[in-house]
């Protein structure tokens, strides 16, 4: 797979490629962190997404017993409560 492909690839579907250190084409990277009861974060991991509803899915896809928030870089994605790991979309938007 080439550089152009993947620019091409990315401007079609909106995801954000970004340049890796050795100069290959990435995905973004997303933070997960599980939080507890008190909305304090009591796990994290970070994976790889093609794109923010991707992110999303992913997480949910997990149906988690525990409420948890999606991070790329410093813009919180979504907050997903312990109840809404079956329901479609993030239980709130961007940065709220």
């Amino acid at each position: 797979v080439t550089c152009a492909y993947l620019l091409l690839m990315c401007l079609l579907t909106n995801a954000r490629y970004h340049a890796g250190a050795r100069g290959e084409w990435r995905m973004p990277s997303y933070r997960h962190y599980r939080l507890d009861g008190a909305g304090n974060i009591s796990e994290a991991e970070w994976f790889e997404a093609s794109d923010d509803a991707d992110a999303v899915k992913q997480v949910r896809d997990r149906k988690l017993p525990v409420a948890s928030e999606i991070w790329e870089r410093n813009r919180r994605i979504a907050k997903i409560d312990a109840a809404a790991s079956g329901r479609s979309g993030p239980v709130d938007g961007p940065g709220r």
